[in-house]
């Protein structure tokens, strides 16, 4: 933020605010092995300015999201998610003098965290309507004197999703800026939704987003802009050496326990995120034969969601697997109909060819569809051992934890009965 007449570079910290757009204390390893502390101690070390609560960030149960919260220098913004009484179990907002502009800065958390975190993570809250909840934050920033409002996100704009940031952009003025996560979107620009900026940076640290909003000598705004700062293009600036020494005095401890070897592969093991969301690869069908060999389950699925990483060819060590699976689901085995498995199968795929997290990776089974026909109608085969499936009898469906209790939403399995 700066006044025109007399800009200032956006690193002075008097007039540079440090936002993050959640999914940030999970997901890595660095991360997983303390439960989030190691990213909350390194944020606090770089000064950030305040972070919405992801879905993932709920993934070791939303009272370790809190704790962490408490833990941090910044608030951890979620606006509209409420425990059973109606109260907000994180920090909703906060203004900020920024140069002698006041900067409000509220959060929004998405509502499918119900269901592509754990249910059980979130299990008594509720994610209230974000439309709604951002116009009510609008109101008590600017009755609170905020000159200029922030929506910092985690909506995103997936194709699949209800609530998303243009959706916000759309429908609640007053907006200048929402800094948006979840859906690893690359803005190069930012995008203009109405009068609102909509900025995000893709994911994975692949770029910083620079946002520079321009005031006048009255305080009103003038000007906005957004632009991608590629990480490659800024490695050869020096680290802060007090941030570089903690997160490698970190690294070094999980060393430990990464740097142990567990097996092999001659293949790479194809994971990468683009792949696993919208086709078969080598590493779901791994993981799903896997699965039925240590269940002795009939069929498994899988969600491509739950698949982080690749396994390069070579040697492949604990850290390789964490990456992997840094949600360390567990396999759970049901007893259910051959209709069920269509169910989950029509389920899965409802948003092909588009990605999605909830695409199966299967085993035991090889099935025929159609991604151009309608969502519940694209499966135009399924042979379990060889032959048709059944859709009357009962057969054993290994999958995870996660699934089993409607993640990704997954919900016709929660009914049937639970093997393991």
């Amino acid at each position: 933020i700066a006044r025109r007449q007399r800009q200032m570079c956006i690193r002075d910290s008097n007039n540079a605010l440090l936002l993050n757009a959640g999914d940030v204390l999970h997901g890595t390893t660095f991360a997983t092995i303390s439960s989030g502390q190691s990213v909350v101690d390194a944020m606090n070390q770089m000064g950030f300015s305040a972070m919405a609560a992801g879905n993932h960030d709920f993934n070791y149960g939303y009272q370790r999201l809190v704790e962490l919260n408490s833990k941090a220098d910044f608030p951890i913004l979620a606006a509209n998610v409420i425990d059973e009484g109606g109260n907000n179990i994180l920090d909703t907002d906060i203004i900020y003098d920024v140069d002698g502009i006041k900067v409000g800065v509220f959060g929004l958390s998405t509502e499918e965290t119900k269901t592509k975190s754990s249910p059980a993570n979130t299990e008594g809250l509720s994610f209230v309507n974000s439309v709604e909840t951002a116009k009510a934050e609008v109101e008590k920033l600017k009755n609170s004197g905020a000159q200029i409002i922030i929506c910092l996100s985690h909506l995103g704009e997936d194709k699949e999703s209800t609530e998303t940031s243009t959706l916000i952009a759309e429908n609640v003025p007053g907006i200048d800026l929402i800094v948006d996560g979840h859906s690893h979107t690359e803005l190069t620009n930012g995008r203009m939704v109405a009068d609102t900026l909509i900025a995000q940076a893709k994911a994975h640290g692949n770029f910083i987003g620079d946002v520079t909003l321009l005031v006048d000598q009255n305080g009103n705004l003038v000007s906005k802009q957004a632009k991608l700062q590629p990480y490659k293009r800024m490695k050869h600036l020096e680290a802060n050496k007090n941030t570089l020494d903690q997160i490698e005095a970190v690294t070094n401890e999980n060393k430990k326990v990464l740097s142990q070897e567990i097996g092999e592969t001659g293949v790479e093991l194809v994971g990468k995120r683009e792949d696993v969301r919208s086709h078969e690869t080598n590493l779901g069908d791994f993981i799903a034969d896997a699965m039925i060999k240590a269940t002795g389950a009939d069929v498994a699925i899988t969600n491509g969601g739950g698949i982080r990483a690749s396994i390069e060819k070579g040697k492949i060590t604990k850290e390789n697997v964490l990456t992997v699976f840094p949600f360390t689901n567990y396999a759970v085995t049901l007893e259910v109909k051959g209709s069920i498995i269509k169910d989950a199968l029509e389920h899965g795929l409802a948003e092909t060819p588009e990605l999605a997290g909830k695409f199966p990776q299967i085993g035991g089974m090889t099935i025929k569809y159609d991604s151009t026909k309608e969502k519940g109608a694209k499966v135009t085969e399924i042979m379990v051992a060889g032959e048709p499936i059944d859709y009357e009898k009962t057969y054993k469906l290994v999958t995870n934890d996660f699934m089993s209790i409607g993640g990704d939403g997954y919900e016709m399995s929660v009914s049937y009965t639970h093997l393991t």
